[in-house]
């Protein structure tokens, strides 16, 4: 289990670019990723999983090699698995995620 955001907030806030580092190095290796959301809502607990795309995570990663494009690249790999799971939520916990 892994928060992109850091913690475990009711709000979405921005995903942390180590997280996003993560994501993509599974991806490279050939795991399969999958996101969860939780929400409590009229008495009920629901989870929505959702499967990150292996090769939308590539495209995001494969921009360059030096130290600033990697960064630009892990917060973009953070920002798309934070935006899928974003989703999934009731738009006033979506956070820095509402678009």
């Amino acid at each position: 289990g892994l928060y992109p955001e850091g913690d475990g907030s009711k709000n979405l806030r921005k995903g942390m670019p180590e997280a996003g580092r993560l994501i993509g190095i599974c991806a490279r290796s050939g795991m399969g990723i999958i996101s969860c959301s939780a929400r409590y809502q009229s008495d009920t607990f629901f989870l929505t999983f959702d499967t990150l795309d292996m090769t939308e995570i590539e495209r995001l990663t494969s921009k360059g090699t030096n130290r600033i494009n990697r960064y630009a690249d892990w917060q973009n790999v953070a920002d798309y698995a934070m935006a899928r799971i974003a989703r999934h939520l009731p738009e006033d916990r979506r956070g820095y995620y509402s678009f």
